[in-house]
C-alpha cells in the first residue's frame, strides 16, 4: 500500500516536468494573421492584426519606413512571441505603394518565416478604416481575391508571383488587385508598373 502511494506521488512530481511548457508558448504566442501598410500624414504605419478570441480585430500599430523595420520592432519590442507563419493577407494603401509595393513584397519573398503564397493586394484608405471594426473582413477579401483569381490567370494575387513580375527583366508592368470599399467590398484588376507605381486601367 505504501508503495502505490509512493508511486502515485512520483507521478505528480514527474508531471510537471514532461515538457509540456513548449505547448503552453505555442498556445499563447499571438499570431498575426493580416498586416495593414497605410501612410498617417508623413508616417508609415503597419498594423499586425492578430488572432483573438475578440469580438473586434485586436492588432498592434508599429510606426516603420520598411515592413522589414516593422517586423523587428513586432518581434522585439511590442510582442516578443509574435509569430508570423501564418500569415494569409497584406494589404497595402494605394497611395504609398511607389516604391513600398516592391520593398515590401521583396522582403517577405526572401524570408522564410512567411509563406510565398500569402496573399498581397492594393487598397484604398477607407478598407483600412474598415479592418479596425471588422473582424470577418479579411476572411471577405481572401474570397474575392480568389474568385478574381478564377477569372483570370494572369492576375497577381500572392508574394511569391507578385515577386517574380517586378523580378522579370523588360516587362513594363503587371497585374495584380486593387480592393475597393466603395459601395460593396470589391477586388478589381489594376496595372502596376515594374518601377511600383500603380495605375488603375
Amino acid at each position: 500500500m505504501l508503495r502505490k502511494i509512493l508511486c502515485f506521488a512520483l507521478c505528480f512530481c514527474i508531471l510537471p516536468l514532461s515538457g509540456c511548457s513548449k505547448a503552453r508558448h505555442i498556445d499563447s504566442a499571438a499570431l498575426a494573421e493580416t498586416i495593414t501598410v497605410e501612410r498617417r500624414g508623413s508616417a508609415k504605419i503597419y498594423t499586425f492584426y492578430l488572432l483573438s478570441g475578440k469580438e473586434k480585430p485586436w492588432g498592434i500599430e508599429i510606426e516603420a519606413d520598411r515592413f522589414e523595420e516593422a517586423k523587428r520592432l513586432a518581434e522585439t519590442v511590442y510582442i516578443p512571441n509574435m509569430s508570423m507563419a501564418k500569415l494569409k493577407l497584406m494589404l497595402i494603401e494605394q497611395e504609398i505603394a511607389e516604391p513600398q509595393l516592391f520593398e515590401d513584397v521583396a522582403f517577405a519573398a526572401s524570408d522564410a518565416v512567411f509563406s510565398p503564397l500569402s496573399y498581397v493586394a492594393l487598397c484604398d484608405s477607407a478598407l483600412l478604416g474598415q479592418m479596425k471594426k471588422r473582424k470577418d473582413l479579411p476572411e471577405l477579401i481572401e474570397k474575392e481575391l480568389i474568385l478574381i483569381k478564377n477569372n483570370n490567370e494572369n492576375i497577381n494575387i500572392d508574394f511569391l508571383s507578385v515577386f517574380n513580375e517586378f523580378a522579370r527583366q523588360g516587362s513594363g508592368g503587371f497585374e495584380m488587385t486593387f480592393v475597393n470599399s466603395e459601395k460593396e467590398l470589391k477586388a478589381t484588376r489594376v496595372f502596376v508598373k515594374n518601377r511600383g507605381f500603380p495605375g488603375r486601367e
